[in-house]
């Protein structure tokens, strides 16, 4: 078996591979050689693995997608009622404060009361008012 020389004199093998050193060579005393790390591949049980890290990720989307629905359809509620409490409390008022009291509505008509106006009209049309009998 003759070798041929490779880069700066080192012999090679046959098959093109330098000579091993004496770290690679085994004794008896080392006991049987391990098997190959990931020598055998178990095709079943890497596509389920990856079935279920498939799942698993579309369940993390899914649940993330609908916490945040919540979350924002909250935050939304809370914004308009907010926003439509102060606003109602502001109409409220101004309507309240016009209903129950006098004020010009232009040069030459006056408002007066609710109340006032309806006990009017029950008087003029034969109703009767509160308090009072025919």
């Amino acid at each position: 078996m003759s070798g041929h020389h490779g880069h700066a004199g080192e012999q090679v093998g046959h098959h093109g591979h330098e000579h091993a050193d004496a770290w690679h060579h085994h004794d008896a005393s080392e006991g049987l050689p391990q098997e190959e790390h990931a020598g055998t591949t178990s095709i079943s049980a890497m596509a389920k693995g990856l079935v279920l890290i498939i799942v698993a990720t579309v369940g993390l989307v899914a649940v993330t997608m609908l916490y945040m629905n919540h979350h924002i359809d909250k935050l939304r509620r809370e914004r308009v009622n907010v926003d439509l409490s102060s606003e109602y409390v502001g109409y409220k008022a101004a309507s309240t404060k016009r209903l129950e009291g006098f004020g010009w509505v232009d040069a030459s008509t006056v408002h007066v009361p609710v109340k006032m106006a309806q006990d009017r009209v029950l008087k003029r049309y034969g109703g009767e008012v509160k308090g009072e009998t025919k």
